[in-house]
């Protein structure tokens, strides 16, 4: 699934969305779905800012 959120979060106008929705979606509970997934979509996009090289697992 990363892979794929990699690709939308690439998108220009999903950028524009992001980051015209960001602040709110950052108040969002960090343990509810919606929570979870503005986590899951952060991370792509600082993967995709880094050049798309996922980070290493311990």
């Amino acid at each position: 699934m990363l892979v794929h959120a990699r690709d939308l979060v690439r998108s220009p106008a999903f950028r524009r969305y992001w980051t015209a929705s960001r602040a709110l979606k950052a108040e969002l509970p960090a343990d509810s779905d919606e929570g979870r997934m503005f986590q899951f979509l952060e991370r792509a996009i600082a993967e995709s800012d880094r050049g798309g090289t996922p980070p290493s697992r311990p």
